[in-house]
């Protein structure tokens, strides 16, 4: 066997001793109180009961849960798409394009999946019904840049193609060994990858709430924007690892040459921070609290009274 199939097996199995890793850590009662604390101080919401404690606490161990048994079957997938290819060299592309999506769509699947059919809570049969006074969208989940970025990584992985067209034509670059790199599937991931999370976003919206008061409405709107987050952070890393990969089909199309093997190592080098600077505006900022400016400013401002009055 090739040392580079070796060392990609061997980069697989660490893969799914981290998932598995992750996914035992899931079921501590430390790691889960840790948790509901951690997404508490994100979302800035009071928790003024045991009851909502349990209930935000009972859900986000099954996301935890889902998201892991996700990403164990994207890993599979890679897996199996690594075992198809006869003699891998594609080190970098592998480990990039082709395991990071399937993990991360793994993990988003199982988890929209678990947001379409649970509810945070259980409406009492003797609570007063509750109606929102306007109407909800996927925009008040999360900031507009977040959502935007990526449609717009996509577009410009798509000048991308047209640039490749036009340096084809010229003959300044191989036409059949761009075709021949990653950028066309990787391309096609991210415009299905974003397809399917409009129309999921406009599910999640269409799904009953079942609620007792206006804090619970609150809490589930907080869970619901965890998930926009995390389906967003999906789309806009496959659009970035897409655009990506088209930039690095371009620069293997091209007569090699030191410049362009300098030139190859060093998008890599873009590609993985690129990648974790999506990861971190995802993360932090207003990521986890925006629905709580757009769709629960009373409880902001209580909120901030509070504060100002323990001072």
């Amino acid at each position: 066997m090739p040392t580079d199939s070796v060392f990609l097996w061997i980069a697989t199995g660490i893969i799914f001793l981290i998932i598995l890793g992750n996914l035992l850590a899931a079921q501590s009662k430390r790691v889960q109180r840790k948790e509901v604390f951690t997404f508490w101080q994100r979302v800035g919401l009071p928790m003024a009961t045991d009851e909502i404690n349990a209930s935000v606490s009972r859900r986000l161990h099954r996301s935890a849960t889902a998201s892991m048994f996700g990403a164990l079957a994207g890993a599979l997938v890679a897996s199996c798409i690594l075992f198809l290819t006869p003699e891998p060299d594609f080190s970098f592309s592998y480990s990039w394009l082709v395991v990071l999506p399937a993990v991360l769509i793994g993990m988003n699947v199982f988890d929209v999946a678990l947001a379409l059919r649970d509810s945070l809570f259980t409406k009492r049969p003797d609570a007063p019904r509750l109606a929102r006074a306007m109407s909800i969208s996927p925009a008040d989940y999360l900031s507009p840049w977040r959502v935007r970025m990526a449609p717009l990584l996509i577009i410009l992985a798509g000048l991308v193609f047209v640039v490749a067209l036009v340096l084809g034509a010229m003959e300044a670059i191989s036409l059949s060994a761009f075709w021949g790199s990653m950028a066309l599937s990787s391309l096609a991931v991210a415009v299905l990858a974003l397809l399917g999370a409009v129309l999921v976003s406009r599910r999640i919206v269409q799904t009953p709430q079942p609620v007792s008061d206006p804090l619970e409405l609150a809490w589930a709107d907080a869970i619901r924007a965890d998930t926009f987050r995390k389906l967003h952070l999906l789309t806009a890393s496959v659009a970035w690892l897409a655009l990506g990969a088209g930039a690095l089909g371009v620069t293997e199309a091209m007569e090699p040459s030191l410049a362009v093997s300098a030139g190859l190592n060093l998008g890599q080098l873009v590609i993985s921070w690129g990648f974790l600077a999506i990861l971190l505006m995802f993360t932090y900022g207003s990521s986890h609290s925006y629905f709580r400016y757009r769709l629960w400013p009373k409880i902001l401002m209580d909120t901030e009274a509070t504060t100002s009055g323990e001072r």
